[in-house]
């Protein structure tokens, strides 16, 4: 990362940024030095870099930028943040997408719910990645605010969502249930998380 921008310089710098000619390097510099602006001109530089990107032919080069745009967007810019999210089901790396899934769900912006739900969604139709517990874990900071937005119950969202996993090996689920842990606890105390406890243990011979 770049040391403390002067304000004097920044102009220079960003137009020093934009004609890096390097697909693969001119988005992250550019989203690095969206960082050191007030939030108005940060939002302007990450859409500008956003757009940028998705006319970027090479894959590897456009999805690394989704990526670092990702990293970036604020909380002030759900349209920004809605923007990225959409673009994320056309990433060819599933990993990659995961990551991006991942650096999105840290930083969901509180009043809008439907995003939560989205990230949810798209992290459900990929194949398990070892970022998908940590993204389903943010997620479920708020999964009242998901469930209504999906027109569920929290306790039938939950079900979906486990149920999305049945396919998965014994490790990986594993990993879901840790992060879902908290939220069994809330929705049926400390009797929810001993049986899910004993379920898996009763399975473990059986269960690869």
């Amino acid at each position: 990362r770049f040391l403390p921008i002067s304000p004097s310089i920044l102009d220079e710098v960003l137009a020093i940024a934009r004609g890096i000619p390097n697909d693969g390097i001119r988005p992250g510099v550019l989203c690095l030095v969206a960082e050191h602006m007030a939030v108005a001109d940060r939002i302007a530089v990450l859409f500008e870099t956003f757009e940028d990107a998705k006319n970027i032919p090479d894959d590897d080069d456009r999805e690394y930028a989704l990526y670092a745009v990702a990293q970036s967007v604020p909380t002030e810019a759900p349209s920004l943040f809605e923007a990225v999210l959409e673009e994320l089901p056309y990433v060819t790396s599933e990993h990659r997408c995961a990551n991006a899934l991942l650096a999105l769900s840290r930083r969901i912006p509180v009043d809008h719910p439907g995003l939560r739900l989205r990230i949810l969604e798209i992290a459900l139709q990929l194949p398990y990645q070892e970022e998908t517990g940590h993204i389903i874990g943010n997620v479920a900071s708020d999964w009242a605010a998901a469930s209504r937005v999906a027109g569920s119950t929290e306790t039938a969202l939950l079900a979906d969502t486990l149920l999305a996993f049945a396919h998965v090996g014994r490790s990986e689920l594993v990993g879901i249930l840790r992060a879902l842990t908290p939220l069994i606890k809330r929705l049926g105390g400390e009797i929810a998380v001993r049986g899910t406890a004993d379920a898996i243990m009763d399975t473990a011979e059986w269960w690869p």
